[in-house]
């Protein structure tokens, strides 16, 4: 039919870059264009990388032929029944099954939603399915190796949010103190002071602040970006850790999906959660084989 285009979407800068990275690699031959914030896309790219965002604000989807695009691909799938995307794939005649038009694709490590919205209603069925334990057993994800350690931090009074997770404001009083702090930098120091690179998940921006500030004071250099990061710095901190250029770095959300830093060795979970996805995400940034990397130690701060 004379289709020939694909739309990857995403729902985050790292993963729209890191996407475009990788499909000039992988297609040297292939114009690939990004649609995000500044970034505007001509429309007529081979391969078109979009932040669901953009793509949704005024008019920017409309230069965009549902007829000339063969394959939509969503990354990190399990948003995919987010109102930005259902608009967006309606756009493609995607709102209901039909034997002409592009090929609906997703992409996921996460297969359940937090809040119970089913994934049926933009997903037909799971074509392929590997699980983690596989994965480490056939060497295409690393040996995960844990330890856990007591925080002291009391959470029995932290209320529930939302999506049934802990209240953030709630749980940053709780574990966020100089004493919790101090146990989770001695306890980096005792059980991995030797690894190279080492992501930290916090609860929130004053919880990332006082615990690097905490690591710092030892003299290690940490470092940290938050959603409020401006674009550029968050990038090139982010491509500094990847080159091993400082050995900590600490966030709250906003590495917890699909961005790729295959030589982090070591994940220390400063925050506890409900969500099985989070955890899994987390403990997953750990999981990428990197060269001369044995393992990835997980260090999780569990509080009372």
């Amino acid at each position: 039919n004379g289709a020939s285009q694909t739309l990857i979407l995403a729902h985050r800068q790292e993963l729209v870059e890191q996407a475009a990275r990788h499909c000039q690699t992988a297609y040297p031959n292939k114009t690939v264009e990004i649609e995000m914030g500044n970034n505007h896309a001509s429309g007529t790219a081979d391969i078109t990388i979009a932040s669901v965002q953009s793509i949704r604000s005024k008019d920017r989807i409309e230069k965009f032929d549902p007829d000339k695009f063969k394959l939509i691909l969503v990354d990190e799938a399990h948003h995919i029944v987010a109102p930005g995307y259902l608009k967006t794939l309606k756009h493609f005649h995607l709102d209901k099954t039909r034997k002409s038009g592009p090929a609906l694709v997703g992409v996921s490590a996460t297969l359940s939603r937090f809040d119970g919205l089913r994934l049926g209603k933009a997903i037909d069925h799971v074509v392929y399915h590997r699980d983690y334990i596989d994965m480490i057993g056939e060497r295409w994800l690393s040996e995960v190796v844990f330890t856990t350690v007591s925080s002291n931090a009391d959470i029995s009074r932290v209320k529930k949010g939302a999506g049934g997770d802990f209240l953030p404001s709630d749980l940053s009083k709780a574990v966020n103190t100089e004493k919790t702090n101090e146990i989770t930098v001695r306890s980096w120091l005792a059980k991995a002071g030797e690894r190279k690179s080492t992501l930290i998940f916090c609860v929130d921006v004053s919880h990332i602040k006082d615990l690097t500030k905490a690591f710092r004071d030892r003299g290690i250099d940490a470092r940290y970006v938050t959603g409020e990061t401006p674009k550029v710095e968050r990038s090139e901190r982010l491509d500094a850790f990847r080159a091993g250029e400082f050995p900590v770095l600490i966030n709250c959300g906003v590495f917890t999906e699909g961005t790729d830093v295959p030589n982090i060795d070591c994940v220390v979970l400063a925050r506890p959660t409900k969500s099985r996805n989070l955890l899994v995400q987390m403990i997953g940034r750990g999981m990428r084989l990197f060269p001369g990397k044995e393992n990835c130690h997980i260090i999780d701060m569990v509080a009372s």
